[in-house]
């Protein structure tokens, strides 16, 4: 009896780690990269918004918006210009919706918030000569009685769905707020 409890218990194990192992971290370098005419690309995190969630990620959403950055933006020139990438805010939170009835179960809702800053800075290093703001934001809730692979799964989409977004507003913006820069093919 102990051996199959046992062998119940590694296979639970074993089917948590599966799940948690194929939330892997995100890379956007299936899409061609923005070749940019510029010297330098640089990425500031300005967030100073603590995640507020309760369960460890296997993602994050700053450091999944950097990676973003480092693969989706790319310098192919000497000049000294500068595109800047300020993330101002990335983070995600939870919340707890308590039921109306007694039959309900109490949800959790997990909110999503992105704001990024694109600059341009051609021969001034002060004031940028072109800029572009995105913000993203997504929610879902799921039941509190969900187990942590599901909410942990939920967060996972959120992020990765919230980066989609930003990365299909940039695409569709980019041409309108820097036209002045020549993206090389």
């Amino acid at each position: 009896m102990k051996k199959i409890l046992l062998i119940l218990l590694l296979s639970f194990v074993a089917a948590c780690a599966s799940n948690i192992s194929s939330m892997k971290e995100l890379r956007f370098n299936q899409k061609d990269p923005y070749n940019l005419n510029v010297g330098t690309i640089e990425i500031v995190d300005d967030n100073n918004e603590p995640d507020k969630i309760s369960i460890d990620l296997p993602i994050y959403p700053d450091s999944s918006l950097k990676i973003w950055a480092n693969d989706r933006i790319k310098s192919v020139s000497e000049n000294k210009s500068k595109f800047k990438v300020s993330i101002n805010k990335a983070f995600i939170t939870e919340t707890t919706i308590h039921a109306k009835r007694k039959l309900e179960e109490d949800q959790k809702l997990y909110k999503i918030s992105l704001d990024v800053k694109f600059e341009l800075y051609d021969n001034d290093p002060i004031f940028p000569s072109a800029e572009m703001m995105i913000n993203v934001s997504r929610s879902k809730s799921i039941d509190d009685n969900k187990s942590l692979n599901e909410k942990r799964s939920l967060c996972y989409g959120l992020i990765t769905d919230a980066l989609g977004d930003l990365d299909s507003k940039f695409t569709e913006n980019f041409p309108s707020y820097f036209n002045n820069i020549k993206v090389i093919d």
